[in-house]
Parts: structure tokens; sequence; C-alpha cells
């Protein structure tokens, strides 16, 4: 940050170069002020001697208690603060300031908010007045600092201000009581907490301050009004000039440069290659820069001085040169010329205008001269400046701006006994008196001068005005006067930004008696031919309002619980508001915003509410409401449902009162009412369904022939409206004439701002159509219902109605019609019929989802043998997998308890399969059949083919429902047959001996106790034997 030392060295370079030693446009009269006592108070006492009057002038302040301490007098600006005891600040600081066309003092006075760690102060300077800002922070013990400045526009007779940076300043000093002396240039020049620029420029003709920034610390070159601050830290300046005749700041036109000014010659270059090179400067009479472009890449010692500029080149051929040029402001035109160097070149300068240096040849000298251009002499004084004559615009001054070559220390003189106080080149002079004058620009030692005229035609004065009474109720007269003033009157009211001449009886006289019809500003404006014209001072005249047929929009609103409603005053006037509520324990102050003509209330439960309007001290009313809270309807609950690929679906819900249901994603279009909805849905969608306990009807006029019907061609027609319940306005009905599709808009009424859009194809001549759009309805809040789309004809009515009326049991309010850009309440259109309301609040919403599956097919795969030895595995993968997906797996058809996951390690025989589900859809994959040696299990599905298997003279099953193993031996004669059962071990578990006969033979063994599996029959019949497989189950 700045140090305190730094910014006291900035302002003491600035003294020392001149800058701050102009004085303002206009002479300020000395003021003498003193403090006077009277024994128990003191008071102000302020005079001046008026020249135009004769006479003196006085102000004194109220006689007070307050100690009064005058912080600052210089050329007419007084400060002054209050003090209630020693070390002790009152909340009040005044300056002043004789304004001689008024011939009174313009005071201004301060309330400042002060506190244990807050201080203000005030003091004066030659042209403006600072007032200081000073904040104690007890935690760093340091003092940070704040301004605002302010200066006198005698031309428009007010003070205005500036806001300077905050935190410009922080030291562990306190310096509020030694404020530095407030600024006396055009300009002021501040830093913030960060040390960055900011620079503040008033324009006393336009009224206005324009500001430019640094965007680095540290950096700033200011000549008058031409400003080069570092924008981009050593890249991209800013270079600029304030154009007095544009009234505005015009910047250098060409981006990414660095360089330096004087006194309004600039040199800079391209910031990265450093080439091209632009010496320029700003002609104010061709409102532009003039820019002379430098392709040389090898300049060296360059300067500027004197408004000229001279550089080094060593260009790629030829020897080295010195370049000098100038701009001839009344030539249009930079002036050029550059001169070979023998040997080496040093001592390279400028000196009143003559560029010097010295090499092999000696001493170098050339000149500018006007009149034949750069010559081998020192340059001639060439004096000149440019005058920009306001009087045109009803400012009696001037501003001048320097474009001399060959000297600086300059000063002007105006022709009316007023120099400007130092090097100031740059600036603006008001006149006081009408006349001729010469206006001169002169060298410090007054041996050199160049003169213009100027005519200044201000042989009139608007003088000052005052008025009876500056607030006035409706109807009452006032009367204004004027005093001091010369030429023809008219006097003049402020019509926004226009003024336009009043024209009732004495419109034209130094008394005007009239009956003003509003709130207004008005002056007197003195003209005469060959004058300027002139202009008093302004007066505002506040015009309280009757307050006679105002009303509210509604007096009773009911608003479900949650929501806001809007209380209106219609038609509101311009007066004071207050909104109060009360819940029966007394009135206190409305929640939120409650000093304007509506407010939007929130209450929880019940509450009453009024407006206290009041028309200055005129008169005032009170206007009443009631805000009804509805409670909302149960949520429903509601149910969900999953299919397998687009189709419909079957959702439902259950709760209290009429139920509706809506698409999640468009809760203003409603699908369907009822417990039951059932969509076709092509992909998961989440529907809501809400419950209601209001009804449904129909409000405004039922159809065409409630009057005279007409044709309307226009491309936007609708209704302003409002409801004072909740709602939701399900249709309406029109009469169109022409096909097509057209859009229909809920708007905020009055504005662009849709609450809800829909549209909708209509067929022209087809008669009263129904339009669905089931808006949502607060109460209490003003709408549009808009009909929009390429121009389109409705058939509609222009009589039998009238406007407003209410419907609906009170609970549709239709205020007027709107055609196009029109906004109207006559009895012209009315087309839109048949609203449709559903009244009624809604309960939250509930969703359920109709979740839409996406069919596959499952596939089962192994990751290994399928026949193994007891103790082995094998790995089972089934297809799909990813998210969502869940699996049960079967072995011989029977679930394995636990088995979920995509893949199963199989460890015993049998066949098995995968059912995969996703999202309501599901898939069974075929069967994979494990096999565990030595008897090779069979699962239950192989169990027919077993049995079909037809041995050649035997066979055998299991009957389950006898619990018997069945045996048909074939016998080719009698005989004893032996047999013997094995299990898959190959241990025999039966045996024994049959007689069989010749043919087949049935037998019959109990078999029950076996245990499930595979076995082996093996039948012997003397040398030969045969064996035969059966499965127990």
């Amino acid at each position: 940050m700045f140090s305190k030392s730094f910014l006291i060295t900035l302002q003491l370079l600035f003294t020392v170069s001149g800058i701050t030693k102009a004085q303002d446009l206009f002479v300020h009269y000395p003021v003498t002020a003193t403090i006077a006592f009277n024994g128990s108070q003191q008071r102000l006492e302020c005079s001046v001697y008026d020249s135009l009057l004769q006479t003196n002038v006085t102000y004194n302040t109220d006689w007070s208690t307050d100690i009064i301490i005058i912080t600052g007098n210089h050329e007419g600006i007084v400060t002054y603060t209050f003090w209630t005891s020693p070390g002790v600040q009152a909340p009040k600081m005044e300056f002043l300031i004789y304004d001689y066309l008024l011939h009174q003092f313009s005071v201004q006075t301060i309330v400042p908010v002060l506190s244990a760690t807050r201080q203000e102060n005030i003091v004066s300077g030659t042209m403006w007045v600072k007032r200081l800002y000073e904040s104690y922070s007890p935690t760093s013990m340091t003092y940070s600092y704040s301004s605002q400045y302010y200066r006198y526009n005698l031309m428009y007779h007010k003070w205005i201000s500036i806001w300077g940076e905050g935190e410009q300043d922080v030291s562990t000093q306190q310096d509020i009581y030694a404020p530095w002396l407030a600024g006396s240039q055009e300009y002021f020049l501040e830093t913030d907490y960060d040390n960055y620029f900011y620079y503040y420029f008033y324009d006393p003709v336009a009224d206005t301050i324009n500001t430019t920034n640094s965007g680095c610390p540290f950096w700033v070159n200011i000549s008058d009004d031409y400003v080069v601050v570092d924008a981009g830290c050593f890249s991209d300046y800013s270079i600029s000039v304030y154009d007095a005749s544009l009234h505005q700041r015009k910047y250098f036109p060409i981006n990414y440069v660095i360089g330096s000014m004087d006194k309004g010659i600039f040199f800079a270059w391209e910031e990265s290659v450093q080439v091209p090179q632009y010496g320029f400067t700003y002609d104010q009479e061709l409102n532009s820069w003039m820019i002379d472009t430098i392709l040389n890449a090898d300049i060296a010692n360059y300067l500027i001085e004197d408004r000229v500029l001279a550089y080094l080149s060593d260009p790629a051929t030829g020897p080295l040169k010195v370049f000098y040029q100038v701009y001839n402001q009344q030539l249009k035109e930079w002036v050029k010329d550059s001169a070979a160097v023998v040997g080496n070149v040093s001592g390279l300068a400028i000196n009143n205008g003559t560029v010097s240096w010295t090499d092999a040849n000696g001493l170098n000298v050339r000149g500018y001269d006007s009149s034949i251009g750069w010559v081998n002499n020192s340059t001639p004084v060439f004096l000149d400046f440019q005058i920009t004559d306001f009087t045109s615009s009803g400012f009696p001054g001037i501003h001048v701006r320097n474009y001399s070559i060959g000297r600086t220390d300059l000063f002007y003189d105006f022709g009316d006994g007023v120099r400007t106080n130092g090097q100031k080149l740059v600036t603006w002079h008001a006149y006081k008196n009408p006349g001729t004058y010469n206006v001169c620009i002169y060298t410090s030692d007054s041996l050199f001068s160049s003169c213009q005229q100027v005519t200044i035609n201000n042989c009139v004065s608007g003088g000052l005005i005052s008025t009876t009474n500056d607030t006035i109720c409706s109807g009452d007269s006032i009367t204004l006067s004027v005093i001091w003033n010369t030429g023809n009157v008219q006097w003049q009211r402020k019509f926004g930004t226009v003024w336009v001449d009043e024209t009732g009886p004495g419109a034209n006289d130094s008394v005007y008696t009239f009956t003003p019809m509003q709130t207004a500003t008005y002056r007197l404006m003195a003209f005469d031919s060959g004058c300027m014209t002139s202009y008093s001072n302004e007066i505002n005249i506040v015009v309280y309002p009757d307050l006679v047929g105002i009303v509210l929009q509604d007096t009773l609103v009911n608003i479900c619980a949650g929501q806001s409603a809007i209380l209106k005053v219609l038609n509101p006037p311009t007066a004071s508001y207050k909104w109060q509520q009360s819940s029966g324990s007394g009135w206190i102050n409305a929640t939120g915003l409650n000093n304007l003509p509506q407010i939007t209330v929130t209450p929880t439960s019940f509450m009453n509410y009024r407006v206290i309007i009041t028309s200055g001290v005129c008169e005032s009313d009170t206007l009443y409401a009631d805000v009804n809270i509805i409670t909302l309807p149960v949520t429903p609950v509601a149910t969900g449902a999953t299919i397998c690929g687009p189709g419909v679906v079957n959702l439902s819900a259950t709760g209290t009162g009429n139920i509706e249901w809506y698409q999640a994603s468009a809760t203003n279009d409603l699908l369907a009412t009822g417990n039951t909805y059932s969509p076709f849905v092509n992909a998961t969608t989440d529907y809501v369904a809400l419950t209601t306990t209001g009804g449904m009807g129909f409000g405004g006029h039922p159809d065409i022939s409630i009057g005279t019907a007409t044709t309307l061609q226009t491309g936007k027609f609708g209704n302003r409206f409002f409801v004072d319940v909740p709602a939701r306005l399900v249709s309406f009905a029109i009469y169109p004439q022409t096909s097509g599709t057209l859009g229909v808009a809920l708007k905020i009424a009055g504005t662009n701002t849709n609450v809800a859009t829909q549209s909708f194809s209509v067929v022209g001549g087809s008669g009263k159509t129904i339009i669905p759009v089931n808006f949502i309805l607060e109460s209490g809040f003003l709408y549009d219902l808009v009909i929009t789309g390429p121009t389109y004809t409705l058939n509609l009515n222009n009589s039998g109605f009238s406007y407003p009326f209410s419907t609906l049991n009170n609970s549709l309010f239709i205020l007027g019609y709107l055609n196009g850009l029109t906004y109207g309440t006559l009895p012209v259109y009315y087309g839109i019929y048949d609203w449709k309301l559903a009244t009624g609040c809604y309960s939250n919403a509930a969703t359920a989802q109709a979740l839409v599956g996406t069919p596959f097919t499952a596939t089962l795969t192994a990751s290994g043998p399928l026949t193994f030895c007891q103790g082995q595995s094998v790995t089972l993968n089934a297809q799909p997998t990813g998210a969502g997906y869940s699996y049960n797996w079967l072995n011989n058809n029977s679930l394995i308890p636990g088995a979920n996951s995509s893949s199963f390690n199989a460890v015993a025989t049998g066949s098995y399969k995968a059912i995969a589900e996703n999202s309501g859809c599901k898939d069974t994959t075929g069967f994979i059949r494990v096999t565990v040696p030595c008897i090779s299990p069979i699962e239950a599905g192989e169990k027919t083919d077993i049995e079909n298997i037809t041995p050649k003279s035997s066979s055998s099953y299991y009957n389950g429902q006898t619990g018997e193993l069945m045996i048909t031996i074939t016998g080719l004669n009698e005989s004893n047959v032996s047999y013997a059962i094995v299990d898959y071990s190959g241990r025999t578990i039966h045996s024994g001996n049959v007689h069989v006969k010749e043919g087949l033979n049935a037998i019959q063994l109990p078999a029950s106790h076996f245990a499930q599996g595979i076995y082996m029959l093996r039948i012997v019949d003397g040398g030969s034997s045969e064996s035969v497989k059966f499965l127990k189950y």
C-alpha cells in the first residue's frame, strides 16, 4: 500500500508542477466568516460584497449551544463543523459558497454518521470541499480513511459530489483533524487500499463526472485532461483525453501499446514487438486523434518536450538520423523532418521547442517555424489554442485547449480580468457579464501572446425565483415570483427530461399564480433578441393528490397454506403507504416491503391487513383486507408399476378428495382424474398424483350470444384478470375464423414475463373451440391471458358486456381486454368464453413411477470342464450382467438357496440354469449338465429318456407311487436267474434269485428304502449276463 509519506510526496509534486494552482471556472466571491457569541450561544456569521447589488449580503447560522469550528475558508468556500462539547462531535457539518447569479449563499448541510470508532471532518480548497471519513479498528489499532468531494456548479446552482475509493489510506496515527487541502484542480487522482489509481473529472457544462482507472498500481501520467494509466502492469496502457465539445472521454483507438506523454503529445509503441511506434495528439476541433505511424524498428532516446517529439533512429540502410516532428493544429497535420548524424551522437535535447544534439560536426540545432517548417535555427515561439464556445447551449462560457509549440510556461487571460494561475493549459471559463472579450494565451514573461475574440451575449438573467409554498394539496394554487431578472419571461415545467413552456395566464409575467396538477419542477427562462438564453434556479413543487375513490384490488384473499398473496391498491396515487397486520392482538407493521402501493404477504394463519395511505399533510385513508389460509389436502399414497418393454402401465393412488394425474416434468398438463391412471409408456416416466378438495365451474360469458358479434384481426388478444381463490384455469373457448397454430400465454399483468405457455391448433369457422391449458393461478395475482401468433381472426362481441366484472361466485374478476399493445376497459372487445376453473388447494405431489424395462435374452456359459471328480467344481456364468440385474439359480429345476449372483460354482451332479431379471423383464437360460463320476448321475429331466431305453431281454424302472422296482425279463426258456443291484460306487446293496418262465416275466422288488440316485441292475442267466440302469427318485 502507499505509505503516508508517498502520498504527501505525490501531492507536493503536483503543487510544484503547477497542477494544483488552477482556479474554478467562475470567480468566487471572497467570504468573511467569523464566530459570534451572545454569552451562552454562538453562531457562524458570513458576509460578502455583491458588486452587482452594490451591497453586503450576509448569512448567519442559528444560535446554538454547539461549538462551531471553521475548518477552511479558501477563495470563498467556507467549511465548518459542530461540537456538543470539546472532543464530542455533533452530527452536523456544513459548507457554503456565494452564488452571485442568485445573489444568495448556497449552503450544504451534512449529517455524519458518528460512533465510538467513526468520525468525519470537512475542509475546503480553492475549488472543492473534501469530506473525510475515519474508521478506527481496535483490533489492529489503525485508522482507515476514505473521502467524498463536493464542488459548486454556478450555472446549475447546485453542489455536486464525487465519491472517492474506499480505504485510500491506513495509518497508525489519527489524521482526521489535519486533512490535506481539498482539491484545487479540475480532476482528482486517488488510490484505493491496493494502490490502484482512480481519476475523476467533472464536466461543469454537461454536469457529468467522468472516471478512468488503472489496472496496475504505482504508475499514472496526467496533464490537464490528458491521462495515461497502466491498465495491465507495463502493458496495454489506457490513453485518453476529455473532449469538452462532445462531453465524453476519448480513448486512443489502438490497443496493447505502452508509452508516455507530455502536455498532450504522446509517443507509444506496440508492447510485444515494439513496431510500429506512434506519435499522436488529440484535435478537439476535429474530435479526432491525429496519429503519425512510425515504422522504424530501431528508435532510441525519444524525447517529448514543449509539444515537440524527437528521437534517434539507425535505419537498416543509411546513416544514423535524428527525427523531429510537431503537430500544427492550424494545418491539421504532423510536420516532420530528420537530419543525418556524423559519427557518434550525444546530448539530444529539446529546449523551448528547439531540438539540439552534438556529433562529429559539433552542435546541431533544429527549430520549427510555423510559416516555413523545420529550419537550422531555434524555434520561434508559436502560441496557438482552440476555443470551444458553449454560449449556444445557454452556458456563458468557453473551453480552451493549448496547441502552442516551443513554450509551455503559459497562462490564459480571458479578457474579463481573470487569468489562469499556473500552467493550466486546458480549462473552462464562465463569464459574469455580457460583452466581447479578447481571450489570450501568454508566455509566463508576457513577452509573447496570441489572442482570439469571443462574444458573450448573456444580456438577460433568469434571476432568483421563489414560491409561496413548495408543498401543497391537490387543487391548491401557488405563486412563483422572480427577482434580479432581466429580459422577457417564460415559466417552464420539467416533463420527464424535457422542459416545456407553461401556457396559463401569467406564464410570461414575473409573478405567476396557478394550480399545479402534479408534482413537478419549475424554472424561469429569460430571453431577448440577440441575447443568450438564461435560466433561474429550479424549484420542485410537491403536490399531494386527493385520496378519492381508492380501493384495494381484493378485500378477502384465500390462499393455500405456504403460498403468498398480493394485496394491491388499484390505481395508486403518489402518496405514502404503510401496510400493517393483525392476528387479533393489535396492529403491527407488516412483514416485508411495507411502504409501497402493494405488498406480498405469506401468513401462516388467518390475518387481517390494512394500508394507511397518507397524502402528505393533506389527508389520509385506511383500507382493509383479510387473508384466509386454506389447509392443504393430505398427500395421496401413489403406487407405481413396472412393465417389460413399451406398453400400458397401471398406476394407482389413494387419498381424500379428487385425485388428478400429471407428468412430473409438466405439472400444467392434466392427464387424468381418479384413483387409477393407465398410460401407454415407451420409457420410464415419473407421474405425480395430487388431491384437491375444490370444485369445478365455468366463469366469464358462456358464448358469443351475449351481444353483437363482430370479427377482429390481430396478432395478440386476451384479458386481464385475477382470482381471489387458488385455482387452475383448465380451459377456455374462442371462436376462430382462421386456421393454424396459435399460442396462449399466462403473463404477469402488464409485462412480457410468461408464467406458463401452451400452443394449439384451430380450424377457422368451426365455431366454439375449447382450448385446454390447465394454468395454475395464485390468489390475488394480476394476470394477462393472451392468445398470440401470426395475424389471426376471431369472432367476438363488441356489445352486451362491460368491464370490470366478476363471475364464478365472485372468484374470477375480468378487468379488461388486450388487443396488440393496447389494454383497455371500455366495452369494445370480449372474445374469451367459458373459463373453466378448478378451485381449491392441492396437496403435495406423490410420485408414481412407470418403470419400463428393456427385454433381453439370458444365456449360460461354463468356465471349465463339465465332467470332473468329486471334490472339484466348475463356475457357471449367466449373461447379461450389469446394473439392475438380479439372478436365481436352479439345479434339477429346484431353486438353490442363496445363489443370487451372476455366477455359480457347481460341485455336484445336476442340470443347472439361471433366471435373470432387470426392471420388470425376466428370462431363463438353457441348462448345463454337470457330471461327477464314477456312476454317472442323471438329472431328473433325463428320466424319460432313460426309461425309454429297451434292453434286448430285460428292463427296469422305479415306480414312485408304489415304491417298488419294476423288472421285466423275457425268458427264452424256464430257468432260475440271479440279480444284483449296484449303486454308483460299485457297492452291491441288494441281490437275490428269481424263477422265470418262457416269455415275459414281471418282477416287483421293494426299493423305497434306496437312496435317490442312479443304480445298475445286473441279471445273470447261466453263463450270460445283462445290465440296465434305473433311477431311484
